[in-house]
């Protein structure tokens, strides 16, 4: 096996994005299960919203423990769950989520309709 010659990185550069262009930022949060995943996200998800940053957060748990953890119920098409801030929620069942709804796409491109109605779902 060769040895690899590897630098400390001094700066990273944000990605150039235009001036005047609101890019969307996303977080994803993975890893074994029980390990805060959903409690991360929501949390994550809640600051960014109460801050005015309108915010979708969606769960492919089974479970359903973003319900829980958000004490309110989730629908599985991406809606507004708080009057008072600007957080969208979805939960979706990964499994029917490839088959039909808004997430389904055709047969030669099965992710195609992953993204398709969350940006009017938030208004945008």
């Amino acid at each position: 096996m060769s040895e690899i010659d590897v630098e400390p990185v001094e700066e990273i550069d944000d990605a150039a994005v235009p001036a005047g262009v609101d890019a969307p930022e996303y977080v994803l949060y993975g890893g074994k299960g029980g390990v805060g995943k959903t409690t991360m996200a929501a949390a994550t998800a809640l600051a960014s919203a109460r801050d005015g940053t309108p915010t979708l957060v969606v769960s492919t748990d089974p479970a359903h423990s973003l319900s829980d953890t958000l004490e309110t119920s989730i629908p599985a098409e991406p809606a507004q769950i708080r009057d008072d801030d600007p957080l969208y929620a979805a939960e979706i069942d990964p499994d029917e989520a490839l088959e039909e709804g808004p997430f389904a796409g055709d047969g030669e491109n099965p992710m195609g309709g992953m993204l398709g109605g969350l940006g009017e779902a938030m208004g945008g």
